[in-house]
């Protein structure tokens, strides 16, 4: 297309009628802020007029190139198009006396990308699914504990919301929340379930969980490294924790908040051989071992989100 220095389309050739679905009568004269168009964003948002390529290369002098649009033809088709705009320019004019308008069809490349996005929604559905799975298997055998992962998951993704993570570092920091004590499997369900406290040997056993639930998913492609976060939730930033004796930035960061949201719903439930402790007691032991045990920042974002926005856990 041709447009002229008002905006108004003075020439198309055949292919712009064909991607148009409109003849060339039919469009001669209209500005690209024409509600003819029905021109939208890719996030389905109205396309202003002012915004349009031809418009801002007519306003600036400037060459766009690769604008994606959404056009409806008169038959109501949605049809996606990319498009590129050149200023006509005489000598000596500082403003562009018209512009070139050049775009193609990229409906089918739209639609095959729109495809592969749902694919890859529901493959992360399914994996959502199977981990929810393991996790109710976990807690078949620990009744006493039953939804402790679910709320740890829950807690760390509203911990990575408050560091300033991205919404899918977060939902990556959940699944692995939600799974974090999947290696409990290998325990004996006599000392998950015994009423008092455990004995040395029995915790040693019980500590194998870390090593067991990376082993149970190293294998597994997430495309989050999960069962890292699991085998180093229980690590310590003094290297005091296990089982590996990892210490600082050795720690991933996800497992540094994992390890957090997991003090906290742990001291603030029931469990066999004690009654809940509260969020008080569990928002000074992180408090006391800030930058010892736990990572400041973390601790930090975590004492912030429930003491100064009021937040409070998942029942």
């Amino acid at each position: 297309m041709i447009q002229g220095e008002d905006g108004r389309i003075t020439a198309v050739n055949p292919a712009a009628e064909r991607i148009q679905g409109r003849t060339a009568d039919e469009m001669m004269g209209l500005t690209s802020d024409a509600p003819t168009w029905e021109a939208v964003r890719e996030d389905g948002h109205p396309f202003p007029g002012n915004e349009h390529p031809s418009m801002v290369t007519l306003n600036t002098g400037a060459p766009q190139t690769s604008v994606v649009m959404g056009i409806t033809r008169p038959s109501g088709e949605r049809r996606w198009i990319s498009i590129n705009s050149e200023p006509i320019v005489d000598d000596g004019d500082a403003r562009p006396r018209a512009v070139v308008t050049t775009f193609h069809d990229i409906t089918e490349r739209k639609q095959a990308e729109q495809r592969m996005a749902d694919y890859v929604r529901r493959l992360e559905a399914s994996m959502e699914q199977t981990l929810q799975a393991v996790a109710t298997m976990v807690e078949m055998r620990d009744p006493y504990t039953a939804g402790h992962e679910r709320r740890v998951g829950l807690i760390a993704f509203d911990i990575g919301r408050e560091l300033g993570w991205s919404d899918e570092r977060c939902r990556a920091l959940q699944l692995a929340g939600l799974v974090h004590d999947i290696g409990k499997i290998a325990i004996p369900s006599e000392i998950l379930t015994k009423p008092s406290h455990l004995s040395d040997l029995e915790m040693m056993i019980v500590r194998t969980h870390a090593e067991r639930g990376y082993e149970i998913l190293r294998d597994v492609q997430f495309p989050h490294p999960i069962a890292e976060i699991i085998y180093s939730h229980h690590e310590r930033m003094d290297g005091q924790g296990y089982p590996r004796g990892l210490s600082g930035n050795e720690i991933l960061p996800e497992a540094r908040v994992l390890a957090v949201a997991d003090v906290l719903e742990s001291m603030s439930s029931h469990r066999p051989y004690r009654p809940a402790l509260g969020i008080d007691l569990a928002l000074a032991e992180i408090e006391l071992n800030r930058a010892s045990k736990y990572d400041a920042d973390v601790v930090d974002a975590a004492v912030r989100m429930i003491r100064v926005n009021g937040y409070a856990l998942p029942a």
